[in-house]
């Protein structure tokens, strides 16, 4: 009988062992779970990417004749009549300088871009107004001899790059309406056409990678300069 009464304590404290085991394995249970619970596991913030990203075009001064197509249209162009050209005057003490070039500059660019869309890419000022910097993807003599018999003497040059002011106006209004309707490229704080790097310059607000890949869906690539830029970088309304 006394036999008996001890096996049944032993068991009795077997129970309360094995019930003790379980729930200290459930308190290092629940010790893992609730941070996990509380505090999920996230993954970290995508790389922010500062700087210039796209193609760097320098203008050539060497010269690629206009062939094929282009070359056949630019020549069947009637030249508008601008009258004699002008000299080339000295700086205006009462206003901008060289107001005679400003002027040639803007009937060059009102009648280029109409004429010769496949070979013209814009035009510019340099040199406190004193030279016209005409920008061709390939040169045919007749937008020479426009552009020669408009610019003061000895006042232009011609600049050789790949992209025409069609190609950069059409990614531009692409942008425009980019703008407009928010997408996964991000927050666009600015854009504008920069003639002289023959390229649509492009300003992001906190640039990521996946968001830089996602502007081939708005214009064409190489016709983009996309620039990455934090808050304080931001372009201030004018």
């Amino acid at each position: 009988m006394q036999v008996l009464i001890e096996e049944a304590r032993r068991l009795r404290r077997r129970r309360r062992f094995a019930w003790l085991a379980v729930a200290l394995a459930s308190i290092v249970v629940l010790a893992v779970a609730l941070p996990l619970t509380l505090f999920p596991a996230t993954s970290p913030p995508p790389q922010r990417l500062l700087g210039t990203y796209g193609p760097h075009i320098v203008p050539s001064t060497t010269v690629p004749r206009c062939r094929g197509a282009a070359a056949s249209a630019a020549s069947a162009v009637t030249l508008p009549e601008f009258g004699p050209r002008a000299p080339h005057f000295q700086p205006d003490p009462g206003g901008a300088p060289n107001p005679v070039t400003i002027g040639a500059t803007g009937k060059l660019a009102g009648e280029l871009p109409k004429l010769f869309p496949d070979q013209y890419a814009g035009i510019s000022l340099s040199n406190n107004n004193s030279t016209i910097n005409v920008y061709e993807v390939c040169s045919t003599p007749t937008m020479t001899r426009l552009a020669l018999a408009t610019a003061p003497v000895n006042a232009i040059r011609f600049l050789f790059v790949p992209n025409t002011w069609r190609a950069l106006n059409r990614a531009f209004r692409d942008l425009m309406k980019a703008t407009l309707h928010p997408g996964p490229w991000g927050l666009i704080a600015g854009f504008g056409t920069d003639v002289n790097a023959n390229l649509v310059n492009v300003q992001v607000l906190n640039l990521t990678r996946q968001q830089l890949g996602e502007f081939g869906n708005v214009a064409p690539r190489s016709l983009l300069q996309i620039q990455g830029i934090t808050k304080s970088q931001e372009p201030v309304p004018i």
